[in-house]
């Protein structure tokens, strides 16, 4: 059948080739529907449990998108007449970026200051800077050092450094509107640091996290796409040493790409920071493709056959692999729909649609493309072809202590794989340039914490949270919080409330605590929301029918494990202690911390399936059950040894390596079925063992060494992702590629000696 389809494809190969660039020209039109999505809520699935309580706690208090602002000046103090003038003059700027609602510092920060008649009033920290004398100065840096809400929030713990909160209420169209606000906040940093010489200013929030995004996502397409493009035309133009070969390839492999965002985009795929590494990862597999069919019709060439004959009989040994190993590696991208984490299922599926287009397009455009041009074939034979031989011929001399040797190592670092500690932090996704990590490395070197969970105390009557009683539940709550080692500091509107009681009895420290009715804490409230400046209220921290509470609890840095058992150790405390105070938790730290763990959870069925599947396929495609079974070895043995060898000198994995095995396991499979298909063939036509290796080495090995250097290479160059997912993805299946071909050439021959030795002696006994 393989000679019949490679007779027709070449024979008919004009009329092939026009017809596929054809539906290439329609496919391709899609592309300008792609879109951009950089929101990271992208991230997770529309039911996650996470997102659903972070959406309900954001509905309750009004929470809004943000770009935070931490300065510090050069004088290495805040507290200063002039430094506090730029302060609030850079506060009212910040007003100004399009979409603010307002902007918070320590400078508006509103204070109650207690009255002699057992009343208070409000007013900003610093009314007017200009103002200020050194006593007044002195006297701001004494009420920060003791006013929680301040110090460790808008003001450093030393005192050097302060933020400024930048709240923003986006319209329907976000992606525009964040790259406006984003920029605008760029443009207002630039002109302070050139107006302030020496002063130094880091921008984070939420606006330029999806800005971030964006930026990732262009870093990796426009810098490290055209990177592989030359290692790939570098790497073919050794194997081939032929320039119409490296640009039929390649361009062959262009047009997949092409065609394949063309069906994304009509498709209605959006482009994410993960997705947009598909075509980097489809031109990697696409030129093993090609280069298999043209590494063997130039040895055919050289050989003494005519141009037409060579290209039909490359087609026909290698229409069979190609077919399987671009199969197998569909299905393991493809079972990456397993994971939770929805950017893997564009990713994952943009890529199998390229594969599977690859091929057909190194059936339908490569025979017509490369007979049309005049290629250039060397004399000499590939110096690769001899040392396939030599390495044959060593693979079966020293079988035993290459099985033995290659067993021990496997099982050793296989050993370390628990090693592996899961931690995904969202901002440690970018890499050290960008300056959202920048900014996050700075802040949690000045200010408390990183990482928070969030808390809403229902009460389910409006008003219902002055209760007494509730109020007491809580600060039980916040006090056991407190005492918790992990935990840095505990916010909510207790201590606001607290503070206006002693406020309301002349500043008397002994009334820093709760109101004694309902009635009393229902006016506290109300006097002090009277109080409150033009544009600020308490809905960030009560929600709008004053029925629910909101408490914020703020950590140091911890890993995901961590994280969430000091999340369940308290949600255990709640019910043991509180049972009957409802509660919804969450937050953006939460969300991140079990996502790697709900990917992993997903993604073992995902990777069991595609191991499953792939050994079917490799059974029916090999026609061999036996050999089908033999195949696991060597691809899951790699994936083993990098996932320990990981766990041994890096020890912290987040959610990219969950979906690395399936992805890697439908890659290295291509250099087993190529080794497998020769084998298999050399055995049907008779010859023995040694004979079969000899053969496979020599007809596939030359192929093999260049794919996997390719793929590495091209993988390679993913790991200089500025993005953490898809760095590892890079970093971790690069290895396990070239560990894979070690294994086929060191390790895969001694087990099909064995295996025929085994099968022959139970021959012998049934006769």
């Amino acid at each position: 059948m393989e000679k019949q389809l490679a007779h027709l494809l070449t024979q008919h190969r004009l009329r092939f080739a026009i017809a596929t660039l054809c539906i290439v020209l329609l496919g391709g039109i899609g592309a300008q529907h792609l879109t951009f999505d950089n929101n990271y809520r992208a991230l997770f699935k529309a039911d996650n449990p996470q997102l659903l309580a972070y959406d309900q706690l954001n509905e309750s208090y009004n929470e809004s998108d943000s770009v935070i602002f931490l300065l510090a000046p050069k004088e290495n103090t805040i507290f200063s007449k002039q430094n506090l003038q730029l302060i609030s003059d850079f506060i009212n700027d910040a007003k100004l970026i399009p979409f603010a609602q307002g902007a918070q510092g320590i400078t508006n920060f509103q204070r109650s200051i207690p009255s002699a008649n057992g009343d208070f009033s409000m007013q900003y920290l610093v009314p007017d800077a200009s103002l200020l004398s050194v006593a007044d100065v002195q006297e701001i840096h004494q009420y920060v050092n003791q006013e929680p809400l301040i110090l460790g929030r808008l003001v450093s713990t030393e005192g050097n450094v302060t933020s400024v909160y930048v709240t923003i209420t986006l319209p329907d169209d976000r992606r525009a509107a964040i790259t406006v606000a984003a920029e605008y906040a760029q443009q207002l940093k630039a002109r302070y640091i050139k107006q302030y010489p020496g002063l130094t200013i880091h921008i984070s929030g939420g606006i330029p996290l999806a800005e971030s995004f964006v930026e990732v996502a262009m870093h990796d397409a426009f810098q490290l796409f055209p990177i592989a493009v030359m290692l790939g035309l570098l790497v073919q133009s050794l194997l081939f040493r032929s320039l119409s070969a490296v640009v039929v390839s390649m361009g062959v492999v262009l047009i997949s790409i092409v065609f394949t965002l063309g069906i994304a985009g009509w498709l209605g795929y959006s482009l994410n920071q993960t997705s947009i590494l598909a075509p980097m990862l489809v031109l990697t597999l696409a030129l093993a493709d090609t280069t298999h069919v043209i590494s063997e019709y130039l040895n055919l060439r050289r050989q003494g056959h005519n141009d037409l004959e060579a290209m039909q009989t490359s087609l026909a040994a290698n229409l069979h692999p190609i077919f399987l190993t671009s199969v197998t590696t569909a299905i393991g991208l493809l079972c990456m729909n397993f994971s939770d984490s929805p950017p893997f299922h564009d990713f994952a599926n943009i890529t199998a649609l390229g594969v599977i287009a690859a091929f057909i397009f190194t059936l339908t455009l490569l025979p017509g493309f490369l007979l049309a041009l005049p290629v250039k074939v060397s004399a000499t034979d590939l110096t690769l072809t001899l040392w396939m031989v030599k390495l044959s011929k060593f693979s079966i001399q020293h079988r035993h202590i290459l099985f033995i040797s290659t067993s021990i190592f496997v099982a050793a670092t296989a050993y370390f794989i628990p090693h592996n500690k899961l931690n995904d932090d969202l901002i440690e996704y970018f890499d050290e340039s960008l300056e959202i990590r920048q900014a996050a490395d700075f802040a949690i070197k000045h200010f408390k914490g990183r990482q928070s969970i969030i808390y809403s105390f229902e009460t389910g009557e409006a008003y219902g949270i002055n209760a007494p009683e509730f109020l007491a539940q809580v600060e039980q709550f916040t006090h056991w919080y407190q005492q918790q080692e992990e935990v840095v500091q505990v916010i909510s509107y207790l201590g606001t409330l607290k503070k206006i009681n002693q406020n309301m009895h002349q500043g008397n420290p002994q009334w820093y605590r709760i109101p004694e009715n309902r009635e009393l804490a229902g006016q506290y409230m109300f006097l002090y929301e009277l109080s409150l400046q033009p544009g600020q209220d308490l809905n960030d921290q009560l929600d709008i029918d004053r029925s629910e509470l909101k408490l914020t609890v703020v950590t140091g840095k911890l890993g995901n494990q961590d994280f969430i058992a000091l999340e369940q150790r308290a949600d255990r405390w709640l019910k043991q202690n509180l049972p009957e105070l409802n509660f919804v938790a969450g937050g953006q730290s939460v969300m991140f911390a079990h996502l790697g763990f709900q990917v992993i959870s997903s993604m073992i069925k995902g990777s069991l399936t595609a191991l499953a599947l792939i050994t079917v396929v490799l059974i029916i495609g090999l026609r061999s059950f036996r050999y089908g079974l033999l195949s696991l070895i060597p691809n899951i043995f790699p994936a083993a040894v990098i996932y320990g060898l990981w766990g041994l000198l890096v020890g912290e994995i987040n959610q990219a390596a969950a979906v690395t095995f399936s992805v890697s396991l439908g890659i290295v499979v291509d250099d087993t079925v190529h080794i497998l298909s020769k084998y298999i063939s050399a055995r049907k036509k008779g010859q023995d063992v040694e004979q079969a290796i000899e053969y496979a080495f020599t007809t596939a090995g030359t192929a093999m060494i260049i794919t996997s250097i390719t793929l590495t290479s091209g993988l390679l160059v993913l790991s200089q992702s500025v993005f953490g997912i898809n760095a590892i993805i890079g970093s971790m299946v690069a290895p396990i590629v070239m560990f894979a071909l070690l294994i086929d050439f060191m390790f895969l021959p001694s087990i099909l000696y064995y295996f025929d030795a085994w099968h022959k002696k139970r021959q012998g006994v049934k006769a």
